[in-house]
């Protein structure tokens, strides 16, 4: 329902819109909203009309306190790529125009890694890695929705996101193992690069057998109750046939089997320890009890050692690394 439909107060819908989408509003009540339009005292029976139609028209959240919220901050929808955690569970990633955004909508301290989750049931059937508009909501969290009666706070909302179009899919084809089925089988994935089941649509290969790793060309993807099909384009063969792991990764990922004839080659980078980790953390949770810079310097010595081009680690760390590793080695 669009903001100015069948509202008897059009002019205020759009003053009270813009007011509380402003990067400046918090949480206020209607006494407050009122002093912050500057209504005057003829004006705010109708506020409190408009507040009521749009909580019940699912438009504002009622918090503690009668405070008051709007449940659909961005009024513009958001583009992003998408990171699936497990299977029905998603996280969207916003790309840099989405990003500042959403800023005014985020904690300060909420940093440039951007990642909110995608609502139950309402990801349009999107995977890992596709780029995808969306719109965004408030949302009490899970607590708080069960508690029934109790009004959250502020602190207890988060956004969550709703898949509005699938701009762009990642990937052209899955790979899983073949499983016998059905009318010509199935294809199982991983839950994440391909769907746990694809239902097969033509005959396989005459040398396709049970537990043979394949590629699938994709026909269409699940959604809802209706599964994923494809067919099948290649069988790479046995999980411990000799390469056949290595090809299901080149096709799972979809990175390039050959490079230029001119030598060139992406550059490979490895990362030592995450400049947030510290000493107590590594050995708290890594159960490393070495040094920390002795262990990045015997990472970034490995690392030289593996044939790669340089490393990621701290400014700090960068001169040590490249008294041990040369100055070519890249940090």
């Amino acid at each position: 329902m669009k903001r100015n439909e069948e509202s008897e107060h059009p002019a205020l819908e759009e003053r009270l819109y813009a007011y509380m989408n402003s990067a400046e509003y918090e949480a206020q009540d209607v006494s407050a909203i009122a002093r912050g339009m500057g209504l005057d005292s003829r004006e705010r029976p109708a506020l409190r009309t408009l507040l009521r139609e749009w909580e019940t028209r699912g438009r504002l959240l009622r918090l503690r306190q009668a405070r008051y919220v709007l449940r659909a901050p961005a009024e513009e929808p958001l583009t992003g790529r998408i990171r699936q955690l497990k299977p029905g569970k998603f996280l969207f990633v916003p790309n840099l125009a989405s990003k500042e955004k959403l800023r005014p909508l985020l904690p300060q301290d909420a940093g440039d890694n951007i990642e909110l989750p995608v609502m139950p049931h309402r990801d349009a059937g999107a995977m890992d890695g596709d780029l995808v508009r969306v719109t965004l909501r408030r949302t009490a969290t899970g607590y708080h929705r069960r508690r029934g009666k109790q009004r959250p706070t502020p602190e207890n909302l988060i956004l969550e996101v709703r898949v509005d179009e699938i701009l762009e899919r990642r990937r052209g084809t899955w790979v899983g193992v073949y499983r016998p089925g059905g009318r010509y089988g199935t294809m199982a994935g991983d839950g994440r690069t391909a769907p746990e089941q694809v239902q097969l649509t033509t005959p396989p290969p005459p040398e396709l057998s049970t537990g043979m790793l394949v590629t699938v060309e994709i026909q269409s993807f699940p959604r809802g109750k209706m599964p994923a099909t494809g067919r099948v384009l290649s069988v790479l063969g046995y999980p411990d046939d000799a390469g056949a792991d290595i090809a299901a990764i080149i096709h799972r990922y979809t990175l390039r089997e050959s490079f230029p004839p001119d030598g060139t080659r992406p550059l490979l980078i490895a990362v030592t320890q995450l400049t947030s980790t510290d000493q107590e953390s590594m050995e708290k949770d890594l159960l490393i009890k070495e040094p920390i810079d002795k262990v990045v310097m015997h990472y970034a010595a490995t690392a030289k050692k593996a044939g790669l081009d340089g490393v990621v680690c701290s400014p700090l760390e960068a001169g040590k690394v490249h008294e041990i590793c040369g100055n070519d080695f890249l940090t």
